[in-house]
C-alpha cells in the first residue's frame, strides 16, 4: 500500500507530457473543412456591397492534429517581401500585417497547397523558408473559401518542427498557363514558355508615390506592401498577372524587365485587389528576384505589327511608333497627353533616374488621355459604344497565326472632379472592312481611375498636404489583352475597336463601385488613358 502511494505521490511530480499530434494529410484536411460550418461574409467589409455574396466554410481545430509539409516563404527576410494577404480590407486599404504574418506550405508531393497565417510578423519568421515542418493544428480555425483552404490563428508554439531542407527537394509543378486548374492554388508552381507582355515599366506597374511614405511622395503607410501585377503570358497566349509587392527586391532595379522569354515560378493565387478591378485570371507570387527567369536581352514571343508608346498625338490619324498602323477615336471630345508618369523612386545604384528606356513608373513611358462628355462614349441613336479606333495590314502574317491586341488602360486626371464617370467596363471588337465587327471573346476588362491628391484633409504631414485615394482608384496602368480569331491574320486590312461594354460609370463613393448607369444626359467631363497598345501575332 506505501509502495502504491509512493509511486502516486512520484507521478503527481512529473510535468505532464502532451500526446503526440497525428498527422494528417492536407487533402483530408481540406475535407475536414469543408465539413465546417458555412459563413456569409459582411459584403461591406470583404467584398463590396455590389460584389455577389459568397459561402467559405470555417472549423476550429481542437484536437491533437498537425500537418507537414514543405515551407516556401515566410516572414524571415527576403521571402516575406512578396508574401500575400487573403484580400484587400477594403477599397483604399491593404494589410501590411496579415502580409508579413503569412507563410505557404505545400504537401510532400506538391499537389496541395495551403496558406499559414500567424498572429504576427515574429510569430510567423520562426518558421524557417526552405523547409520541411510540421505545424500543429490545435486551437486554429481553418478557413476553405473558394478552393483555398487557410489556417488561421497560428503562432509560433504551432510549430512543432522546421529543418532546413535544399530548394531542389521541395516539389515543382511545372506547367503551362492553360493547364493551370483551381486545385493548383497555393502550390508551387513553374511556368513555362513566358514572358512579360508589355515590355517597358519597371518589375511593378504602380507608382510608388503612392504607396509608401517617403521623401518623394507621402501617403497612408499600410498601402507599403499592395503592388499590382505585370501580365505574364506564355506562347499560347494565355495569361496570369504576377503579383509583386512594393517592398520586392526587384520592384525597382532602374534596368527594366526582362524583354524575352523563360520561366518563371512562385505560388499560385487568386488574390482580391478591388482597387483593379474584376480579375478572374490567376496570379503567380514568385518568392525570390531568382523565381523570374526571363531572358533579359532575349527576343519577344511575338510579332509587333504596330504599336504606340510615346503617343504623340495630333489632328486626325496617329500613326503608328512601331510597325505600320494608325489610331483614330469616334467619341468626340479632346486628345492629349495626360501628366507626367516619371516615378521619382525608380533607382539604380541606390540613385533616382529618369531617361533610360523602358523604366517609365507606371509602365509606360506616355500615355494618351481622351477627354470627354461621359454621355459621348455612346452612340445613343444606333445603340453603340464608341471607341478608340486602331488598323494595321495583317497580310504578311501567316494562315492560322494568332494576332492580339494588347494595351494600357486608367482613368481620372488626377483630381477628385476627374476621378469619376468614366465608362469602367471595356472590351475590343475587330472587323476586316470597318462596317461589320465581332467582339473579341476573351473577357471584358474592368479599369479605375488613378489615385489624386485630395487637399483639406486632417494635417497629418509636416507640410499640411496627404495624399489620398477614392475608393475607385487604382495605383497604375492595367494591362490587358485581347485575342482575335484565326480570321483576323491575312487581312490587307484589319481594324480595331476598344470601346465601352456597358452602360456602367464609375463612381467616387466610398466602398462602393459601378453604382451609376450610362445615360444620355451624362454631360459630365471623364477621362480615359491609354499607354503603351501593340497589335501583334504569334506563329
Amino acid at each position: 500500500m506505501r509502495k502504491r502511494i509512493l509511486l502516486c505521490v512520484l507521478l503527481l511530480g512529473l510535468p505532464i507530457l502532451p500526446l503526440p499530434a497525428k498527422n494528417i494529410e492536407f487533402k483530408a484536411l481540406r475535407e475536414m473543412a469543408a465539413k465546417g460550418t458555412p459563413v456569409v461574409a459582411d459584403q461591406d467589409i470583404v467584398r463590396g456591397a455590389t460584389e455577389e455574396g459568397f459561402i467559405r466554410y470555417t472549423r476550429t481545430v481542437d484536437n491533437c492534429l498537425s500537418i507537414r509539409g514543405y515551407v516556401i516563404s515566410s516572414a524571415k527576410e527576403p521571402y516575406h517581401t512578396n508574401n500575400g494577404k487573403p484580400h484587400q480590407h477594403s477599397f483604399y486599404e491593404s494589410s501590411a500585417l496579415i502580409a508579413m504574418s503569412t507563410a505557404w506550405m505545400v504537401s510532400r508531393d506538391g499537389k496541395y497547397g495551403i496558406r499559414l497565417l500567424f498572429g504576427n510578423e515574429q510569430q510567423c519568421e520562426k518558421l524557417i523558408p526552405n523547409s520541411f515542418s510540421e505545424i500543429s493544428l490545435k486551437g486554429t480555425t481553418l478557413v476553405l473559401e473558394e478552393g483555398c483552404l487557410t489556417v488561421m490563428g497560428l503562432t509560433d508554439k504551432n510549430i512543432l518542427a522546421s529543418k532546413p531542407c535544399h530548394p531542389s527537394d521541395i516539389p515543382v509543378r511545372e506547367k503551362r498557363i492553360g493547364e493551370l486548374t483551381d486545385a493548383d492554388l497555393f502550390t508551387f508552381v513553374r511556368l513555362k514558355d513566358c514572358e512579360f507582355l508589355i515590355k517597358n515599366g519597371a518589375f511593378i506597374n504602380v507608382l510608388e508615390e503612392y504607396m509608401m511614405r517617403s521623401e518623394s511622395g507621402r501617403n497612408i503607410g499600410w498601402n507599403h506592401t499592395d503592388g499590382w501585377g505585370r501580365l505574364v503570358v506564355d506562347g499560347k497566349g494565355d495569361c496570369v498577372f504576377m503579383h509583386m509587392n512594393s517592398r520586392f527586391i526587384n520592384r525597382r532595379s532602374g534596368d527594366g524587365i526582362p524583354q524575352g522569354k523563360g520561366t518563371i515560378e512562385g505560388m499560385l493565387v487568386k488574390t482580391y485587389l478591388p482597387r483593379w478591378g474584376h480579375t478572374s485570371c490567376y496570379g503567380i507570387r514568385p518568392v525570390t528576384d531568382k523565381s523570374i527567369r526571363f531572358d533579359w536581352t532575349g527576343e519577344p514571343g511575338y510579332k509587333t505589327l504596330a504599336a504606340w508608346d510615346w503617343n504623340k498625338p495630333g489632328d486626325g490619324l496617329i500613326p503608328a511608333e512601331h510597325g505600320a498602323g494608325t489610331m483614330s477615336c469616334d467619341c468626340p471630345g479632346e486628345i492629349g497627353r495626360t501628366f507626367d508618369t516619371d516615378n521619382p523612386l525608380i533607382l539604380k545604384q541606390g540613385e533616382p533616374v529618369k531617361g533610360l528606356p523602358g523604366i517609365g513608373g507606371r509602365v509606360d513611358r506616355g500615355a494618351i488621355q481622351i477627354t470627354a462628355r461621359a454621355c459621348d462614349w455612346w452612340d445613343w441613336q444606333s445603340d453603340t459604344p464608341r471607341a478608340l479606333m486602331l488598323a494595321c495590314s495583317t497580310q504578311d502574317v501567316k494562315a492560322g497565326s494568332q494576332v492580339f491586341v494588347a494595351f494600357t488602360i486608367n482613368a481620372g486626371n488626377g483630381k477628385p472632379e476627374g476621378s469619376a464617370y468614366y465608362p469602367s467596363w471595356w472590351s475590343v471588337s475587330w472587323s476586316t472592312d470597318g462596317k461589320h465587327w465581332q467582339e473579341s471573346t476573351d473577357e471584358e476588362v474592368n479599369i479605375r481611375a488613378i489615385p489624386y491628391n485630395f487637399y483639406g484633409r486632417p494635417l497629418s504631414e509636416p507640410d499640411g498636404e496627404r495624399y489620398v485615394m477614392c475608393a475607385e482608384s487604382a495605383i497604375g496602368y492595367r494591362e490587358c489583352q485581347f485575342r482575335l480569331p484565326v480570321a483576323a491574320s491575312g487581312q490587307a486590312q484589319l481594324y480595331l475597336r476598344i470601346h465601352p461594354s456597358r452602360k456602367i460609370l464609375g463612381s467616387m463613393a466610398y466602398m462602393r463601385r459601378d453604382l451609376w448607369t450610362l445615360r444620355p444626359e451624362n454631360t459630365e467631363i471623364c477621362y480615359v488613358n491609354f499607354g503603351e497598345i501593340v497589335i501583334g501575332c504569334r506563329e
